[in-house]
């Protein structure tokens, strides 16, 4: 019995190290679950730094003390564009804020931009008497190993709210500028190519066309020529048998002012155009002629686009016409064949490149 004295020696010290050793785990553990150095909100697409990352970057650069949130907080948010990851960082202090917008081609170095930002921010927050004010907080973001990566906007505003990031401009394409707000500062052009058109109530089916439109435009105000080639169509007469082959030309003009949110512009339009009308009789027996007229036609559009890169975009536009004369197709035989109606339905759909 005397032998196991000392095995429960042994037993005793392991028992005191596993509680040692528990107590410096918990210790650790406690330690790695620091406070937030800022009020930091943060939000972005998976394969990006998360709000931790950015908290452990800022406390690097500033220190483990924290700043209260009256004297400074932050919002953060990193999205997609299609072609860029960008930033916008709203940050606060007391009621004075600012807004900085930047783009990278990866979002590291987005992240790494705001931790240095409010990094900074934190030690100037700390050392300060009172609450900073707006030049404080606008200014460049230093971007790390992003040369190409600029301050898209800056946004300032007091009263106790934080101020909105403004709306992304139409894309920058062929070297425009915009006003940060969705209006271009110079002249830019639009081709409109490839064109489909869809018809209702100039012939009584449904007609395709095919079209080609070149525009124009500065700061909100566009302007568009889209004409259409409409390939023969029949139309059937009162008797069995009798009819015409009418094949159609048209060139619009839209006039539109545009709104932009994001990817997606809309605008309300005044349309005016000219329709050339071709036809010729059939039937047994019957001497084909062709015949022409042209038509004035006027009404209001619609136009819908979305922008997938800088300088292509989808499109989208619907139109109420109005024919100021009516064109009939006449037999001499047997009087009128069709009679073109005062309103129509046209929609043109397609491919819209920028430069």
């Amino acid at each position: 019995m005397r032998c196991l004295r000392p095995l429960r020696v042994f037993r005793g010290l392991g028992s005191r190290a596993g509680w040692a050793l528990a107590a410096v785990t918990m210790v650790r553990i406690a330690f790695g679950q620091s406070k937030p150095i800022v009020e930091l909100r943060w939000d972005g697409p998976s394969q990006c730094p998360n709000a931790s990352s950015v908290q452990e970057r800022i406390r690097d650069i500033a220190g483990s003390v924290e700043v209260a949130p009256d004297r400074l907080r932050a919002d953060g948010q990193i999205t997609w564009t299609g072609e860029k990851y960008r930033l916008i960082l709203v940050v606060s202090s007391g009621s004075a804020s600012g807004t900085r917008v930047v783009e990278s081609d990866s979002c590291e170095p987005l992240a790494g931009a705001a931790a240095i930002s409010l990094g900074l921010l934190v030690r100037v927050a700390r050392n300060a008497e009172t609450v900073l004010t707006e030049e404080d907080l606008v200014g460049p973001l230093p971007v790390p190993g992003s040369r190409d990566a600029q301050p898209e906007s800056t946004h300032r505003q007091s009263g106790g709210s934080v101020a909105p990031p403004l709306s992304p401009g139409r894309p920058d394409a062929g070297g425009n500028e915009t006003d940060g707000l969705g209006s271009r500062t110079a002249v830019y052009w639009h081709l409109r190519v490839p064109t489909i058109g869809v018809g209702f109530g100039t012939l009584p089916a449904m007609t395709l066309g095919y079209g080609l439109g070149l525009g124009a435009g500065y700061s909100r105000w566009e302007a568009a020529f889209t004409g259409y080639f409409w390939p023969e169509r029949s139309v059937q007469g009162p008797l069995p048998g009798y009819g015409a082959n009418v094949t159609r030309y048209s060139v619009d003009l839209d006039i539109c002012r545009t709104w932009r949110i994001d990817r997606f512009e809309g605008a309300p339009c005044l349309r005016a155009g000219l329709m050339q009308v071709v036809a010729k009789g059939t039937g047994e027996g019957f001497i084909s002629k062709s015949a022409n007229a042209t038509v004035l036609t006027t009404g209001v559009a619609v136009l819908l686009r979305i922008y997938m890169t800088e300088w292509a975009a989808l499109f989208l536009t619907g139109a109420s016409e109005i024919d100021t004369s009516r064109p009939r197709l006449l037999n001499q035989g047997f009087g009128e064949i069709y009679r073109f109606p005062v309103l129509a339905l046209k929609f043109g759909l397609g491919s819209e490149w920028i430069f």
